[in-house]
């Protein structure tokens, strides 16, 4: 990727962030989001993505991801193409390296922004069937690699978790953290149950939580995003409002009442809609 498009990217990055501090935006999507997204634990949220379409006039915001997938293994494939395009060097598998690096900083950072002080010790990646995910074998390597970062880990579907005597458990192991690759982002499902009662009960470390999709990913959100005045009502720098307009599509919620004109004017408009 060219470093003036990454650069442009991480400008939305950073604006986007920007605005979710603002404690208004915060009252305006938690407004929509779940009861369990009231709480905040203090953690940001582990290897959340932000999707971008590449266009003419520069990169756009399509969606923020806090069930992103794919960073373990794109650091293995960053290493292959090094290899094959510029043969077999010294720094054959840093990329790797590096990234598990940083990946241990990452979470041990989301530990301590919930419990201050501690060491992380066990991480359970938990998803639904994860024998059956596409990604398993990006589980794998990150199981391999938090390995070699000194944690304890494993791989599980949240109907294996318990908990008890304050605390969550999997197959006889105390669980410090959950890297949360589930779908149901409220933790809503009954083979959730578990998890839902040791988060709310402050018994795990769950990244990402509730609270970060309710912040950051739910598509409502991009109607408050793409919105220049309803940001400036919020106190938001002019400088984020421009970033944001040139590259977060004007986003409307799809209602029964403007539903049938919205679709007779969707392909002229180019405009998204969020159920």
């Amino acid at each position: 990727m060219a470093a003036p498009t990454l650069a442009d990217m991480k400008r939305v990055v950073d604006a986007v962030e920007a605005v979710v501090r603002i404690p208004g935006y915060q009252e305006v999507v938690l407004g929509w989001a779940p009861p369990i997204a009231m709480k905040d634990f203090g953690p940001a949220g582990a290897l959340m993505g932000y999707d971008f379409h590449w266009t003419e006039s520069g990169p756009i915001l399509i969606e923020v991801n806090t069930n992103a997938g794919g960073a373990f293994l794109n650091a293995v494939l960053a290493d292959a193409q090094r290899a094959c395009c510029a043969g077999p060097s010294p720094s054959a598998g840093d990329v790797q390296r590096n990234f598990a690096t940083a990946a241990a900083a990452m979470f041990q950072r989301e530990w301590l922004r919930q419990r201050t002080t501690g060491t992380l010790r066990t991480i359970a990646i938990i998803d639904e069937d994860p024998q059956a995910q596409h990604l398993l074998p990006e589980f794998l390597l990150a199981k391999a690699q938090f390995e070699q970062q000194g944690f304890d880990v494993v791989i599980a579907d949240p109907s294996e978790l318990f908990a008890d005597a304050g605390r969550l458990w999997v197959s006889g192991k105390e669980i410090d953290l959950v890297y949360n690759r589930l779908v149901d982002f409220a933790l809503e499902q009954p083979a959730n149950a578990a998890l839902r009662k040791a988060y709310l009960n402050d018994e795990v470390v769950v990244t990402p939580n509730p609270r970060v999709h309710a912040l950051f990913a739910d598509k409502r959100n991009l109607i408050v995003l793409s919105d220049a005045n309803a940001l400036r009502e919020l106190g938001t720098p002019e400088d984020d409002i421009r970033i944001l307009q040139a590259s977060v599509p004007r986003t409307v919620a799809v209602t029964p009442a403007n539903a049938e004109t919205l679709c007779e004017d969707q392909r002229a408009i180019g405009t998204p809609f969020v159920g």
